[in-house]
């Protein structure tokens, strides 16, 4: 279990600039709320899905939407390095560093845990962080995920594993994240 769950390919996307402008400007990105002790608040990031079937996830359905021409290249990448044919991808912008997404896992009931997910990071680094989810003072991992990387998240890892990409308020030029995934409900 000690065993690090993600593999890191660096430069595995060539002209990560060119997507991030391309996908920042073509997709129907939107910012959901979420309710916390009593009050809501915006989710600090923008998202899109992408996928043949609806994705519920904190409370919230992201309707199924079809695949653009312009992610399937993307698709293609993410597919060539796994081996593994993907039905959907969630898309994260973050605006800056104070955007982030806090402690989870990917472990939802309608997405294939004997699957991977294939993380692709276009513009800022920022971290990646993960620990295991017992016990909850397990050492931390931090992983800087540079414009053009793959983070390929192990087959079986969100069930073990929490990640997340914290706050980094001197962080100043945005970052799309896209994690292709295996739905299988």
């Amino acid at each position: 279990m000690n065993e690090s769950p993600i593999s890191y390919i660096p430069n595995a996307i060539s002209d990560p600039d060119g997507w991030l402008e391309r996908l920042t400007q073509n997709l129907p990105w939107f910012r959901r709320n979420v309710k916390l002790y009593g009050k809501t608040h915006p989710v600090p990031r923008d998202e899109v899905w992408i996928g043949e079937k609806p994705y519920k996830y904190s409370g919230h359905t992201y309707p199924a939407a079809p695949w653009p021409e312009n992610i399937l290249p993307l698709k293609a990448i993410a597919e060539a390095v796994t081996g593994i044919t993907y039905n959907s991808v969630l898309l994260n912008l973050y605006r800056d560093g104070r955007d982030k997404v806090a402690w989870h896992c990917d472990c939802e009931d309608d997405m294939s845990a004997c699957h991977p997910i294939c993380s692709m990071s276009l513009g800022a680094t920022r971290k990646f962080q993960y620990r295991l989810r017992s016990p909850k003072d397990s050492p931390i991992t931090t992983v800087p995920l540079e414009s053009g990387s793959i983070c390929l998240m192990s087959a079986g890892m969100q069930q073990n594993w929490y990640h997340q990409v914290p706050s980094e308020p001197k962080v100043t030029k945005p970052r799309i994240n896209l994690t292709f995934r295996v739905m299988s409900k």
